[in-house]
């Protein structure tokens, strides 16, 4: 079991070193959506329907979880964009602990998996 952990840390290590290489190489650069959804978290600010912006097609989970990453960076005092990073990085990782579990509780081997 402790190789496993090792493993799954080497794994995990090796991902957020991917993502800190990406994050160095395109700095503030996004997508044309993060634009979208801080559009329509000023509406919802303001009170308004952020689905009346025109700038959302995502089903309302999505809004939900962007008001949330956007309320947990003004308690930080972080910007949007760096928490919106950190969620992601926090998502993809709890997916690549889901996926090692899942292989290893299926029979594969650590070297397969």
């Amino acid at each position: 079991m402790r190789g496993a952990i090792r493993d799954l840390g080497i794994v995990l290590g090796a991902a957020w070193l991917a993502g800190v290489a990406y994050v160095v190489a395109v700095g503030d650069a996004h997508s044309l959506d993060v634009d979208f959804w801080r559009t329509a978290l000023a509406a919802l600010d303001e009170g308004r329907n952020p689905y009346e912006t025109g700038v959302l097609n995502w089903p309302p989970l999505w809004l939900v979880v962007i008001a949330a990453v956007d309320t947990v960076a003004g308690f930080l005092g972080v910007g949007f964009w760096t928490a919106l990073r950190v969620y992601l990085v926090l998502v993809e990782s709890a997916l690549v602990v889901t996926l090692y579990v899942t292989h290893l509780s299926f029979g594969a081997g650590r070297a397969a998996v």
